[in-house]
């Protein structure tokens, strides 16, 4: 059913993931990606004393997003770098399967 609605409406337009892009976890689980800019300013709102009870912001695919600021549990940066060393890491850990010393 979901092909032949395609042939008809063409398949919708996914943007290509940013580069850089940060995440932004809430405590009920999951969250939001946005930009480095957004990031920071969501930083500066929780830096605030006494701080804001809401946060309003955009997310990369241009949600508007309004959250309480105790439900914001990290933010987390997601560059290329960082991913190829992660992506590197865990390579290296698998690799280390046949290792009988514990990495404790």
């Amino acid at each position: 059913m979901i092909n032949r609605l395609t042939e008809y409406f063409g398949t919708p337009g996914v943007p290509p993931p940013p580069e850089n892009y940060w995440f932004v976890h809430r405590r009920e689980g999951g969250g939001w990606t946005v930009t480095p800019e957004t990031a920071e300013f969501i930083d500066g709102m929780l830096d605030r004393r006494p701080s804001p009870r809401w946060i309003r912001f955009m997310d990369v695919f241009g949600s508007d997003v309004r959250v309480r600021t105790r439900s914001i549990t990290a933010i987390e940066e997601c560059s290329n770098d960082q991913r190829a060393r992660a992506r590197a890491f865990w390579q290296k850990i698998q690799g280390e399967g046949d290792d009988p010393t514990p990495c404790f």
